[in-house]
């Protein structure tokens, strides 16, 4: 995952155990979205499984509002 220079992370912590066959509830594929010149998100790839808490976090200006934009089709996402 690389929000503007990797400085943002994830952190996942499961509520219940995950069997083999559960698939992500949500999943991004190298997305990513420039202002201008900028990079703000950069070819992030996440994947969010059921009955697990995650959290993306980083400094401010790191693309983190920026990446749930693109994820809940605010923003436009060039890949």
């Amino acid at each position: 995952m690389a929000l503007h220079s990797g400085a943002a992370k994830a952190f996942t912590v499961q509520n219940r155990p995950q069997g083999p066959a559960e698939h992500p509830v949500l999943e991004t594929h190298g997305l990513g979205i420039r202002f201008g010149g900028h990079r703000a998100v950069d070819n992030v790839s996440c994947a969010f499984a059921r009955g697990t808490l995650t959290a993306i976090v980083g400094p401010n200006g790191a693309g983190k509002t920026t990446y749930f934009n693109l994820i809940s089709e605010i923003g436009r996402a060039h890949v």
